[in-house]
């Protein structure tokens, strides 16, 4: 099968794990490195809290049970609507260094519009649901990545930074003290309960140390931890791979494609990471989502990222 989206790609990532406080170079103690996440300024994240909550919204819909074609006019004004969301998805960047698009957003925003208009004519409206739904879910987790990526900028200053990791907090869509998870804090929490991993925390704490780092102007640990949580979101996305992978059976169509969205979001990385296991995985989907071996697909997952499942 063609794919979807010619180029979709997504996340990088490597670590940090925090001490109970980090120290300034003046040797200031600074807030310690605990839950609650403490904003620089709450009103940073504003937009992002109702982004999600947009997203929110519209899986609500599509996981209706009298869901039709005609919910797709409410799908589209949230998505259009709410806190200039579309127009963020189609100027959205991908900053990681092998990602093979790097002008992402007007991808991502099509294959969104694409799906309303696909829903909006009765075409295969579940199918059209799970576009946007994952579509969505890779555009928080680049943006994550993206906000981030502000401390490591010479053009922007601390304050700016720290703005930006705000933004990125927000996006994780986990309340401040960690307990309560939306967005994609709410589907690694889904994998960490079925394969025991500890992935929401680990981007929790990520995000915490970040803030610090950035509190006593460390842009060096605000990027390990950038990085740290990067691959954690990486991690669960793969990891929901392999989820619609043992369910396919299922219904082949729709977990066929909840799949194949999951792997657009990870594809490039895989690529980096394992050539080999990326190109099984890519010859599979040409067969068509309903069409693949599944089996065969989450093995070369498991292999890439070497999870021990």
């Amino acid at each position: 099968m063609k794919s979807l989206f010619p180029c979709l790609s997504m996340l990088l990532l490597v670590a940090c794990t925090s001490d109970t406080e980090d120290t300034a170079d003046s040797g200031d103690t600074l807030a310690d490195c605990t839950a609650p996440y403490a904003p620089f300024d709450a009103a940073n994240y504003d937009n992002q809290v109702l982004r999600v909550g947009a997203y929110e919204q519209i899986v609500a819909i599509r996981k209706s049970d009298d869901f039709a074609a005609a919910d797709f006019d409410e799908i589209e004004s949230l998505y259009v609507d709410t806190a200039s969301l579309s127009q963020k998805v189609e100027g959205r960047t991908d900053d990681h260094d092998w990602a093979s698009v790097e002008a992402i957003g007007p991808v991502l925003h099509g294959a969104i519009t694409d799906a309303i208009a696909a829903g909006k004519a009765d075409t295969e409206i579940k199918v059209q649901g799970q576009i946007i739904d994952k579509t969505l879910q890779n555009f928080f987790a680049l943006s994550i990545f993206h906000e981030g990526t502000k401390s490591d900028d010479d053009a922007k200053t601390l304050e700016e930074a720290q703005a930006g990791w705000d933004e990125a907090f927000g996006y994780f869509g986990i309340s401040n003290d960690g307990q309560d998870t939306t967005g994609i804090s709410n589907t690694l929490s889904k994998r960490d309960v079925e394969f025991g991993t500890s992935l929401t925390d680990g981007v929790f704490n990520a995000l915490v140390d970040g803030r610090c780092a950035l509190e006593g102007g460390d842009r060096e640990g605000a990027l390990e931890a950038r990085d740290e949580a990067d691959l954690a979101i990486l991690q669960g996305f793969a990891l929901s791979v392999v989820h619609e992978m043992d369910a396919y059976d299922e219904d082949p169509l729709i977990k066929g494609w909840e799949g194949y969205l999951y792997w657009l979001a990870v594809a490039d990385h895989v690529a980096h990471l394992d050539p080999t296991a990326h190109d099984t995985i890519a010859a599979e989907w040409e067969a068509g989502v309903d069409g693949i071996d599944a089996s065969a697909v989450r093995a070369a997952v498991v292999d890439a990222y070497g999870f021990d499942l």
